[in-house]
Formats: structure tokens, C-alpha cells, sequence
């Protein structure tokens, strides 16, 4: 009971506090308490963000603190109020990063003088950029060039170590990847946002994931790209094609290797699957898509999650039909499995998978929108 009456109290009073912004201030803010102005606050900062097209923390505590938003891209939120005037900082924090500051708009202070502008007239974000972050981009736009001139160079045939040890040099052939002495160039792509009339799907080179004997780096942009292993007809096509989706390159090739005939996609990373799946179901509404997820039993075992079947069967969700293919493991695993693992195993293992592919598991798809809802709401449970 306490819960529930501490949770629509919340409510109340923040949608109270939103309905004086939208309507203009018209009531005055004179006999807030401390207390009360703190959350004012807060929650003009969490609206500021939001209407900025950015997530932030699902609680702020304290001003003045710093609150990290992502791990992987490292960046984090702000708030600070200071003489009657609100500050919003979002900061990444790679390489000196970049700021986003908002500040000089709705505080508390402006609302008891007069009436105010609805919160949808926000002032846009003022970027203070970095000279080094600035210097650390052209550095990197310049390697990129540079790589991309020598991948147009590159034989697309080849011998290379990690190929030959994952079992699947043969199948690299002829490709479209670029073999160079110590590594191979795989091109990453996009759809061409100016089409224009070819035979197969238009598509640009955006970026490169080169790979060497122990180690992988991208350069160029990764996000939203793909590499496919097969030829992809123009968008639209009637045709019914088996399409897999797939995270890494290696396991793209494993997968091709038991599937000759089949289209493999290679998203590159979990992130990318779901955007990849949503992008072929479109432009291949009347196929069959199949996406083949890694196993990260390691990670679970480490951090209570397991990204490889969350973010297959959530880009099995955007893929409005498509099937999850898993590999199939002892119960209990702690160990990281994908399937070019399976394929060095004994590659029967690959088609073992495809015959036990189940539908999507929708709580699995959402687990992630499900925590992120709870906890906008203060919810424990």
C-alpha cells in the first residue's frame, strides 16, 4: 500500500507540474519546498533530454552528480542548478568526447516570474565541440580513406591464418572480401540512398571491418551496415529467398558452408541485428528469415545476461516472421558458443540448430523495453 500511494503521488504531482508548463506557467511556483523544486527539476531535465532525441537516467538523484547513460559509448548525464538558472549536460566521454548543453530555459525561477513557453519550444542544443575529439574524427576519416583505397586494390582470393583456423577459407573465396598479407578487408555496407538501375540490390561501402590473426577493428561507420554472403536481388523482389542473419563474419561463412544456396547476412554485432532483420523483411517481404544468434553463456554466467539469444530473438521480432536458430548447448553452459564453434565441432551441429528454430519469444524480444518501462516508472518489481 505504501508503494502504491508513494507511486501515485509521483504521478500526480508530475503530471501536475507538466500540465503548468504546457498550459504556460499559469500557476506560480512561489510555495514550492526545497524538496519539491529538487524534482521540479529533475524532471525538467529528463524532459529536456527527451525531447532532444536522448535517454536519460532512469533516476537522478542529486545535481551536480554525473550519471553514466551508456557503457559502451561511455557517456553520461548532468544536472546542476545554480542561481535560478538550470544547466543539462549530456558528455561522452571517449577521446574528450563532445557536450551537450542545455541551459537558460524553464527553470524553477522563471516560472514564478511570469508565464513561459510550452516545454516543446525548448532551445535546440547548443555542441561545444572538442578540438581533439575534432582532430581524433579526421585522423580517423583519413585511416578509413586510406584503408578503403587499398581494399579496392586487394585480390579477393587468398590464404589467411584465421580463415584456415575456423575451418572456412575455402568458402571465403570469391566473396567480395579483400585478402592483403597479414589480414582480410571485409567491406561494410549500406542502401544506397541514391539508387540507381542495377541488376541486384544498390548498395554503398560505408565502412571496413578488417581482421587480423588475433584481433578485429572497423573503420568507416558500422551502424545500420551489412555485409551479405550471396547475391540480394532489388529491393521488392518477389523472390523466395532463405535468409540468415548472423552477428560475426566467421560465423556468416560457417553458416554458408552447410547452407550453399542461402543468403547469410552479416550485421557485425548485436546491435546491428535488429537493424539488419527490420531491413531485409522490408525489402524482402515474401522470404524466409532465419536469425542464427550466438550463445553467451560466459557472459551470463559473469553478468546475469545473455545478449547473443536477446538480440536474436529480438531481431526476429523486427522481422515480422522470421525464426530464431540457436546453438544448441548443454544446459548450464558457461561457455561463449556461436556457430562457426559449432561448424569446427562438427558442422551436422548447424543443421541440428536450423531443425529445432522456434518463433520469437516476445518477453525475450522486450526484456529490455520491460526493464526500461519499469524503471521510468519507480517500479521494483
Amino acid at each position: 500500500m505504501q508503494y502504491i500511494a508513494s507511486y501515485v503521488k509521483n504521478i500526480m504531482f508530475y503530471s501536475f507540474l507538466c500540465g503548468c508548463l504546457i498550459r504556460g506557467g499559469n500557476m506560480q511556483y512561489n510555495n514550492f519546498e526545497h524538496e519539491q523544486e529538487q524534482d521540479a527539476l529533475a524532471f525538467i531535465a529528463n524532459e529536456t533530454a527527451h525531447i532532444n532525441g536522448i535517454t536519460p537516467p532512469s533516476h537522478l538523484s542529486d545535481a551536480n552528480v554525473w550519471h553514466q547513460l551508456n557503457k559502451t559509448k561511455n557517456t553520461a548525464f548532468i544536472h546542476s542548478y545554480s542561481k535560478g538558472v538550470l544547466n543539462v549536460t549530456i558528455k561522452t566521454l571517449k577521446h574528450g568526447g563532445e557536450s551537450w548543453t542545455f541551459s537558460g530555459w524553464d527553470t524553477v525561477q522563471q516560472c514564478r516570474e511570469s508565464n513561459h513557453k510550452p516545454l516543446t519550444r525548448t532551445k535546440p542544443a547548443t555542441i561545444l565541440t572538442n578540438p581533439q575529439a575534432e582532430a581524433t574524427e579526421a585522423e580517423k576519416e583519413k585511416k578509413y580513406r586510406k584503408e578503403l583505397a587499398l581494399f579496392k586494390t586487394l585480390p579477393k582470393t587468398g590464404a589467411f591464418s584465421y580463415l584456415k583456423r575456423k575451418h572456412i577459407l575455402d568458402t571465403a573465396q570469391d566473396t567480395g572480401i579483400g585478402f592483403a598479407a597479414n589480414r582480410i578487408m571485409i567491406p561494410i555496407y549500406q542502401p544506397n540512398p541514391n539508387p540507381v538501375k542495377r541488376k541486384g540490390l544498390d548498395v554503398v561501402i560505408s565502412g571496413l571491418q578488417i581482421i587480423y590473426s588475433k584481433n578485429k577493428i572497423i573503420r568507416g561507420t558500422k551502424k545500420g551496415g551489412f555485409f551479405p554472403l550471396g547475391d540480394l536481388p532489388k529491393a521488392g523482389s518477389k523472390k523466395q529467398l532463405n535468409i540468415f542473419i548472423c552477428e560475426g563474419f566467421a560465423t556468416g561463412l560457417a553458416i554458408k558452408k552447410v547452407f550453399h544456396d542461402a543468403v547469410v547476412v552479416v550485421a557485425f554485432d548485436t546491435g546491428n541485428m535488429t537493424i539488419i532483420s527490420d531491413l531485409m523483411r522490408k525489402l524482402y517481404s515474401k522470404s524466409m528469415v532465419t536469425i542464427a544468434g550466438d550463445y553467451d553463456g560466459a557472459t551470463f554466467a559473469k553478468r546475469g545476461k545473455n545478449p547473443g539469444i536477446s538480440a536474436a530473438h529480438k531481431a526476429a521480432y523486427k522481422a515480422i516472421g522470421a525464426k530464431v536458430m540457436l546453438p544448441i548447448v548443454e544446459h548450464g553452459s558457461v561457455q561463449n558458443i556461436d556457430f562457426n564453434d559449432v561448424l569446427i565441432d562438427d558442422e551436422n551441429g548447424i543443421i541440428q540448430a536450423y531443425q529445432r528454430r522456434v518463433d520469437c519469444d516476445l518477453k525475450i524480444a522486450l526484456a529490455g523495453e520491460y526493464e526500461q518501462h519499469k524503471k521510468t516508472l519507480n517500479m521494483t518489481c
